[in-house]
């Protein structure tokens, strides 16, 4: 086998031991907040606008 191929296969695995663990997955929903994704699920679609001043 060859070296570059062993790399790969370790990052492979490494990568499907990270997601197949519980914690990774509150990890993954935190960054996806912290980068104001569209997938994070805390995201709200409603709209809040301000009330206008009145002039009193």
């Amino acid at each position: 086998m060859q070296s570059s191929m062993l790399l790969v296969s370790l990052l492979l695995i490494s990568t499907l031991l990270l997601v197949s663990v519980p914690s990774a997955e509150s990890t993954l929903i935190l960054l996806l907040c912290a980068l104001r994704s569209p997938l994070c699920p805390f995201t709200t679609t409603t709209t809040t606008t301000a009330a206008p001043a009145s002039g009193s």
